[in-house]
């Protein structure tokens, strides 16, 4: 348990200079301030971390609010100082995986509250689960961060030591969330150090991974600051180093834009955003209106004077376009090919069932991508190698069926996996086909053995209505842009449908929730980016550079200044 004896007596070695240097300043509120954090207990002290969560996430795009950070990482190391003056191992570790589980709860449910509203899509059958996506899954997330708390509190002691503890815990717990259990590298919360234009810009060295670890290290300068015993040089050398650090990103970005160019020699496509709300797509009555609509748009005139004397390359639809087995029916590619324009080729999305053989079970699904000539032909396939869990498929498949539950899609026995990604396209125009949030996995696109043209993300927000949810996925897949240096077109049923430029810059765009076409130009790509050539060497060399910063600290900065 919390032990205030073992605390007062500590607190004056940590904090008795705050007093003296805060009152230099005539501010004996800040002081006071500091106190009622680290004598928080119970209740106060998870409101406290639920605000730094609320607080954290209010940095990301797309509210963008990055100033907040400096409110969020204080707060939660004063919290963490608080948590830390518990006797006996366990319970110290406990008192650190409740910090970090409340604050992790506090980001993930605003972060991911919107994951909701796919159930209640076919309310009658999955609005009882609804609470399973806002609060239980934000819950499981939260153990991520809980466990790497709950570590590092075993080890937290005054200094600077404790902020690269904090940024180590954070990054290898986000970490782990990217790539256990399937991953899910969503809501980063290091993405509040990239959402402009030119911040991001350092992703293209970087990549977002690692972020995080860098977060308390940058935003939690004003504990070391305020507290007069804990002004030692390692201190103010750190407010230098992050100064020179945002610096150098601010300075690195605004360098790499400078130097943009586009051609006009480059190919030339077609977005199809049909806008289909998702409890309608699938109304049997609704098929034959839908594939019309797709037809329609495919067809029209172009309007854009930039491109009226090219030729269309490729007319994209987004994932799941139609709602049959396009494949199966050849009058529907035949009227595709009398709705292509001249030379142009198609690319959708649409579910594929499996031909049966001896070796193959009848019946099953995969969802897909086609490549469609101008006469109708398929010419390749592509079958999504990521599922969505409990959306595309259950874990544990039969025995959950059984039961009588069923993933969103209402498919038996979900999806199949696909198990080859390859790249389509013309031998000039080679692009990686990803479905839905392949994009938001960059190992998807590095695992490539071969370097495409673009990158082709079809996907289908439908389901999350107008909330945060496509404006976050639409993000990511600026993020893969400037990491890998590529262009990305992105194709969503209801929006954002757009292409995307190798600087993260959105060159046109169909806004969320519109009907209609735009004709674009796709960007030339950049040269391999150090972080697609790097990517494992940058992650390893990050825990390195951490694993250092914590021992050295130890050593070389804890000695306060006399």
């Amino acid at each position: 348990m919390w032990d205030q004896t073992l605390f007062a007596q500590n607190f004056d070695g940590w904090y008795g200079g705050t007093e003296i240097i805060i009152g230099q300043f005539g501010n004996d509120n800040m002081h006071a301030l500091v106190t009622s954090i680290h004598l928080s207990w119970g209740w106060q002290r998870r409101a406290m971390c639920f605000l730094a969560g609320v607080l954290t996430l209010l940095a990301q795009p797309p509210f963008g609010f990055m100033v907040l950070l400096w409110l969020s990482f204080p707060l939660l190391v004063w919290v963490m100082d608080s948590a830390s003056f518990t006797r006996g191992i366990s319970n110290r570790f406990f008192a650190g995986f409740g910090v970090g589980w409340w604050y992790g709860f506090g980001y993930f449910v605003p972060a991911l509250y919107w994951l909701g509203n796919a159930f209640l899509v076919d309310a009658g059958r999955f609005a009882w689960a609804m609470p399973l996506a806002v609060l239980v899954l934000p819950a499981c997330l939260s153990l991520f961060w809980a466990i790497a708390f709950g570590i590092i509190n075993l080890f937290w002691k005054p200094g600077i030591s404790r902020v690269f503890l904090l940024g180590l815990a954070l990054g290898l717990a986000e970490w782990g969330r990217a790539t256990m259990f399937t991953g899910f590298p969503w809501a980063n919360p290091g993405l509040g150090l990239v959402g402009t234009g030119v911040q991001m810009q350092i992703l293209a060295l970087t990549g977002g991974q690692i972020l995080a670890f860098w977060l308390p290290l940058i935003f939690a300068i004003p504990v070391l600051i305020w507290a007069e015993k804990q002004r030692t040089p390692g201190s103010f050398g750190l407010l230098a180093f992050v100064i020179v650090l945002l610096c150098a990103q601010t300075g690195f970005g605004f360098n790499r834009l400078n130097l943009i160019e586009h051609t006009d020699e480059n190919i030339v496509v077609r977005l199809v955003q049909g806008n289909i709300p998702q409890a309608e797509k699938w109304l049997p009555e609704n098929r034959d209106t839908i594939f019309n609509k797709y037809l329609e748009l495919t067809g029209s005139p172009t309007i854009d004077a930039s491109v009226k004397s090219r030729n269309i390359d490729y007319v994209i639809w987004p994932e799941t376009s139609v709602p049959f087995l396009l494949t199966r029916e050849p009058l529907g590619l035949t009227r595709i090919a009398e709705a292509l324009p001249d030379e142009a080729k198609l690319i959708t999305g649409a579910l594929r069932q499996q031909v049966v053989t001896m070796e193959t079970a009848a019946g099953k699904l995969f969802n897909s991508i086609f490549l469609i000539a101008n006469n109708g032909e398929v010419e390749a396939a592509y079958d999504k190698n990521h599922l969505v869990p409990f959306g595309e498929y259950l874990p544990f498949q039969k025995t959950l069926e059984d039961i009588g539950l069923q993933q969103l899609t209402r498919i038996k026995g979900g999806f199949e996996t696909g198990t080859v990604r390859q790249l389509m396209g013309d031998k000039n125009s080679r692009f990686l086909p990803l479905l839905c949030y392949e994009i938001i996995f960059p190992g998807e696109i590095l695992s490539s053995l071969e370097r495409p043209h673009w990158i082709l993300n079809l996907t289908n927000d439908a389901w999350f209505g107008q909330t945060l949810g496509p404006y976050q996925h639409y993000f990511q897949a600026r993020m893969r842009a400037v990491e890998m240096g590529l262009p990305v077109v992105r194709v969503a049923n209801t929006g954002v449908s757009g292409v995307i430029d190798p600087y993260g810059n959105t060159i046109a765009k169909i806004a969320l929730g519109k009907s209609g076409f735009l004709d674009v130009i796709v960007p030339d790509r950049l040269q391999e980016t150090f972080y697609s050539k790097h990517a494992n060497e940058i992650m390893l060399m990050n825990i390195l550079l951490f694993l250092i910063l914590i021992i050295g600290s130890q050593f070389i900065f804890n000695k306060p200044d006399d």
